[in-house]
């Protein structure tokens, strides 16, 4: 049966989680619309394992670090993608050459899929909408100095380094040199997670990190 997580980190109450076992799914919601979408195949040994949905048909392969990634640090859904992920291996090592070749790359990605030090910047989206909306009393507002304080931004002259706040939230853009083209973070590493708790004055734990 398919159900739905609301992340306890969001104050805005707009992001959430459902998980469908059985058509072996994990959608992400961001203000009621979906904004990623997983599904896990099964039916061929080159297409086993989890694929993300691009565009309205079309389907890219995905990691099981990447699926678990977007359960934004929720224990609960992280379990059940494993979980889910575990039962399609077990459904297919019986079968000889190529499942037994596809089984044995999925299981690889099960073991590191936890250790994966790549975050999610939508919870610190969220946290920084509620903390700095407009709608917050004036004195309770956070600011962007204050929190690129925090983190400890700071450009050469001493000055609160702003822009790179906002770069690593996501809410500003940034050059992907390889590339050439202007990007919003929509990943951070641990590390930068842990400068922008400081930011937002949240306990890391918060957020499970």
């Amino acid at each position: 049966m398919a159900r739905t997580i609301t992340p306890s980190w969001d104050p805005t109450a707009t992001v959430s989680l459902r998980i469908d076992p059985a058509r072996g799914e994990l959608t992400l919601f961001d203000d009621g619309e979906e904004a990623t979408s997983f599904r896990l195949q099964r039916d061929r040994p080159e297409r086993l394992g989890w694929w993300r949905r691009e565009g309205v048909r079309a389907r890219v392969r995905a990691t099981v670090g990447e699926v678990v990634c977007h359960c934004l640090r929720e224990w609960e859904a992280e379990q059940e993608v494993l979980a889910m992920t575990r039962a399609a291996i077990s459904s297919v090592q019986a079968g000889g050459g190529d499942w037994r070749e596809a089984a044995a790359r999925l299981r690889s990605q099960c073991s590191e899929a936890r250790r994966g030090r790549r975050l999610s910047t939508l919870p610190f989206q969220k946290l920084w909408s509620h903390l700095a909306g407009e709608d917050r009393p004036a004195e309770a507002r956070l600011s962007v100095t204050l929190a690129a304080e925090r983190a400890g931004y700071r450009m050469p002259d001493g000055r609160a380094d702003t822009v790179r706040l906002l770069r690593r939230l996501g809410l500003a853009e940034l050059l992907d040199g390889p590339r050439g083209v202007r990007v919003r973070n929509r990943f951070v590493n641990y590390e930068t997670g842990l400068a922008l708790c400081r930011a937002l004055d949240r306990d890391p734990v918060e957020l499970g990190l």
